[in-house]
């Protein structure tokens, strides 16, 4: 039996507690022995002293008396009784009979004398033992209360007893012991038997089951606790047969999962040598486990180290070898543990041929899309360049033969031509704009402009459409909008572009308002959201989706009745998010649209030019049958501090302008339409006129565009304006209709100002090596009022500059000999620091990027082919001011740079 197992720890314990137990109780038993003597010895004397106190008085006879006490006094513990009484005192009865009759003074012993003077004469019971002897020695008083006791005189007495303690402790010692005996007897039978109880239902089993647990610990795994009942033991050997089987299970799940995983998976010891290698691994390498395991983990990756197992990256990429020799990639990832005391490197080995097959081919396709877009760029802008060649011949012969005398019918024609123009330039537009999103080489120019500005400019491209389908046009940018802003104009524009010209697509007859609010607003920015509304055929809630797809429409035949590409606003929605904004739309079908996005535009650290403060306190009155007009309206006065009304009709305005004047505060400025029911803008200024106290008022009207003929007597109004009017062309105007109204010698005292660049005559150089788009620009340049001189590739340019100072150089880009990207580079180091002539771009590279690689050679503006007048004007006036116009003109009066040759000296080219 060893000192661990579990017979030892029980029976041993039991052998010790039951010594502890004896020991401690044969000391307590010694330890309260003498008292246990002396309680008895006690009991005995008051018994003895008790029965001699009765016989004294129930016995008359002192004879009787006498025997009395001899017999109680020949018990074997008793030593001696005496009882004295009578005067003087003597002893009246005694267990020695010798001593009867004598005088309590006088008996030999000087013990027994004493203990009878004590309780004679002190009358106090006395107990005491004598250590040597053992003897206890009692006395008591004794109370002579029995008259029938003859030859005695009536007087108290005394009683002395002497018991032997020997006796008594050998009688009690006796007995304890016999009790112990038994005691110890029954104690040694009742662990014997808790033994054999013990050794069959707890000792027994649990040897069972450790040796079922050994047998399956060495490898048996059919080993289990035999079934022991329903106790707990029984209980305990069914749940650990049950935690085998979960056990097994889950040794089988994981063998499984080893010997399946496509990974191969290797255990090494601190050494760097192979304890387990499971299937895959065997797969990956060729070698079988029984031939593995025990050899280094450089057998499998050479440059793997197991000592260094924390150092090594999660995965890293290697080179394995197989058995014969092959190597491969292998990506290798290396985990360090400890298990049961013991260093224990994981590594997880996956063959990565594959992958890196895949990734090569995946290298190789990308390389070949690239290749692909590149060669889609570069078809892109051979087409544009194409395309846009011819087309600016085309825009710009049709723009000038539009100013000639024509014939209704020939009218008509170029008109038609113009509009079939126009529509393939959107085509063109549409999709160059889209190629530019899918490249991801569409950049954003953010730099500072002028809110108003954009959308005056997106207005008036499509108010002639407009007005040609008798449309309402107006804009409105509420007063807490911010002007001076920092974004994208161009791509801004391009979208509101975008909307307005689909709404005036889409409406048939009412109104297009566009507004711009503020959504939210910063210290550094401002959320600004645009909406554009219109009364026009609406957009089914189910079809709304499609809107913003591409090459899509709410309806297949709208295509074949409006036109359009179908990218227009999948651009803008690509437009506004590359600007950080969002773009939806609100619609009831047959009601209208309102298509809205909104920008996050940076406050501009220049504000915008105040109100002119000549309009501040001016009292304005605004007469429009149109209420958004008139709100419209409202809005931009508000702004400028001026004090504004508003009549609906003519009948209305009048009222309020004489009840004005008879209130001595008359309107100083009436601001009027032209087409109103019952009384259009020239009956409601006759009428104004007609009136002497009216008379002072200054008229401006407001026509749509073509209506402006019919306003009669050009005298009645200080200014005429078509709508959409810019915010800051109305402002500018409503200045000058009041100066035109002052007494001269009034203006006469006003700042001239500085005069405008269009007064005096400007010097222009055209750079354009084809003869067609030469032509054609020469003509818009004489529609406009200017000439230019003329250079036919870059080398005759720099040699025009060298000679001659020119107010603005129109640059083509593509042209042989010297390109307008070099021939710009080439001027602006010819002309240092000395002078800086304006260049403008003017070319039919129209893709992603064009543009800046223009303004980085150096550069000022850009304009794309095919070139349309109004933005051509707008260009020129941008640069030179805005010179009159002659029109009519019939010969070119274009003059040559010196030295050029001739403009048809030299075939055209790109």
């Amino acid at each position: 039996m060893t000192g661990s197992s579990l017979r030892a720890k029980v029976v041993l314990p039991l052998i010790a507690v039951g010594v502890a137990v004896g020991a401690g109780g044969a000391w307590y038993t010694q330890r309260t022995f003498a008292t246990l003597v002396a309680q008895q010895v006690r009991h005995r004397a008051e018994l003895l002293m008790n029965a001699v106190t009765y016989a004294v008085e129930i016995t008359a006879d002192p004879a009787e008396l006498v025997r009395t006490v001899n017999s109680l006094g020949g018990e074997r513990d008793v030593l001696f009784i005496a009882v004295v009484a009578d005067r003087p005192p003597r002893v009246v009865a005694s267990t020695r009979n010798a001593w009867i009759n004598l005088p309590a003074s006088g008996l030999p012993e000087d013990g027994a004398r004493n203990d009878v003077s004590e309780a004679v004469e002190r009358r106090l019971p006395r107990a005491y033992l004598e250590p040597a002897s053992m003897q206890w020695h009692f006395t008591t008083p004794l109370r002579m209360s029995n008259l029938y006791l003859n030859n005695l005189q009536r007087s108290d007495g005394a009683l002395v007893v002497t018991i032997d303690g020997r006796s008594m402790q050998r009688d009690l010692s006796r007995a304890l012991w016999d009790s112990l005996g038994a005691l110890g007897v029954t104690v040694l039978l009742v662990g014997a038997l808790a033994y054999l109880l013990l050794r069959r239902l707890v000792l027994r089993p649990l040897a069972l089951v450790r040796a079922a647990m050994d047998r399956r610990a060495a490898g048996d795994a059919a080993a289990y606790a035999p079934a022991l009942g329903t106790d707990e033991i029984g209980t305990l050997a069914a749940t650990l047969n049950a935690m085998l089987d979960a056990v097994a299970a889950s040794e089988t799940r994981i063998r499984a999962v080893l010997d399946n995983v496509a990974d191969g998976i290797v255990t090494l010891d601190a050494a760097g040598v192979i304890e387990s290698f499971n299937p895959a691994a065997e797969r990956i390498f060729g070698w079988p486990p029984t031939e593995a395991i025990g050899q280094s983990v450089r057998l499998l990756v050479a440059d793997l180290d197991a000592a260094d197992a924390g150092s090594h990256a999660p995965r890293s990429e290697r080179v394995g070898v197989r058995r014969d020799g092959s190597r491969f990639p292998l990506e290798v990832a290396v985990s360090a543990m400890t298990l049961a005391g013991q260093p224990v490197t994981i590594v997880i080995l996956r063959d990565v041929t594959d992958r890196k097959a895949v990734e090569r081919a995946l290298q190789e396709a990308r390389d070949a899309a690239l290749d692909q877009a590149r060669l889609k760029s570069e078809f892109l802008a051979n087409m544009s360049h194409e395309i846009r060649t011819p087309m600016n011949g085309i825009f710009g012969m049709t723009d000038l033969l539009l100013e000639t005398s024509l014939g209704p019918e020939q009218r008509d024609f170029l008109g038609t031509v113009r509009r079939c123009s126009e529509n393939l330039l959107t085509v063109i537009n549409d999709i160059l704009d889209f190629s530019k999103i899918e490249a991801g080489k569409l950049e954003l120019d953010v730099r500072e402009f002028n809110l108003s500005a954009v959308l005056d400019d997106a207005m008036v491209v499509h108010a002639p459409r407009a007005a040609a389908k008798g449309l309402e046009l107006a804009s409105l940018i509420h007063a807490d909008v911010p002007r001076a802003v920092q974004g994208d104009a161009g791509r801004l524009g391009q979208v509101l572009l975008n909307l307005i010209g689909n709404a005036v697509k889409f409406t048939e007859r009412g109104e297009i308002v566009v507004r711009a609010t503020l959504a939210r607003q910063g210290d550094q920015e401002a959320i600004v959201r645009f909406a554009v509304s219109d009364t026009g055929i609406g957009i089914p809630a189910d079809k709304r989706h499609r809107l913003f797809g591409i090459f899509s429409q709410v309806d297949g035949s709208m295509t074949r009745r409006y036109g359009g590409t179908g990218l227009g606003l999948a651009i803008s929605k690509r437009l506004v998010e590359l600007m950080g904004g969002e773009i939806g739309v609100e619609s009831e079908e047959g009601r209208g649209s309102t298509f809205w996005f909104t920008l996050r535009l940076a406050r501009a650290a220049r504000p915008v030019r105040p109100a002119p403060e000549v309009l501040r306190g001016v009292r304005v009155l605004v007469v429009d049958d149109n209420e958004t007009n008139r709100t419209i309206l409202d809005q931009q006065l508000r702004t400028c501090g001026m004090r504004q009304a508003t009549a609906a009709d003519g009948e209305h305005a009048l009222g309020l302008l004489r009840d004005a004047a008879c209130a001595g505060d008359p309107y100083r400025l009436v601001v009027c339409d032209m087409q109103m029911p019952r009384m259009d803008g020239a009956a409601l200024a006759r009428a104004i006129r007609a009136d002497p106290s009216l008379d002072e008022a200054v008229l401006v009207l407001l026509s749509s565009l073509g209506h402006l003929g019919g306003a009669g007597d050009k005298s009645l109004f200080a200014v005429r304006l078509t709508k959409p009017v810019r915010e800051a062309q109305l402002l500018e105007s409503l200045v000058r209709a009041l100066g035109a109204a002052r007494p001269k010698r009034q203006q006469a005292s006003l700042a001239p100002g500085k005069p405008r660049r269009g007064a005096a005559r400007r010097r222009i150089l055209l750079v354009e090596d084809d003869a067609d788009n030469r032509l054609t620009a020469l003509r818009l340049l004489e529609a406009a009022g200017l000439t230019a001189d003329v250079a036919t590739d870059g080398r005759e340019a720099l040699t025009a500059v060298g000679a001659a100072a020119y107010d603005l150089i129109l640059m083509d880009v593509q042209m042989p000999n010297l390109d307008g990207l070099e021939a710009t580079a080439a001027i602006r180091a010819q002309e240092g620091g000395s002078r800086h002539t304006p260049i403008v771009a003017m070319t039919a590279a129209a893709l992603a990027g064009d543009r800046e690689r223009c303004l980085a050679a150096g550069m000022d503006d850009y304009i794309a082919k095919p070139i349309q007048m109004a933005a051509f004007h707008l260009l020129l006036a941008k640069w030179l001011g805005a010179p009159p116009a002659r029109k009519g003109a019939r010969r070119s009066t274009s003059r040559r740079a010196p030295d050029a040759p001739r403009p048809d000296a030299k075939p055209p080219g790109r």
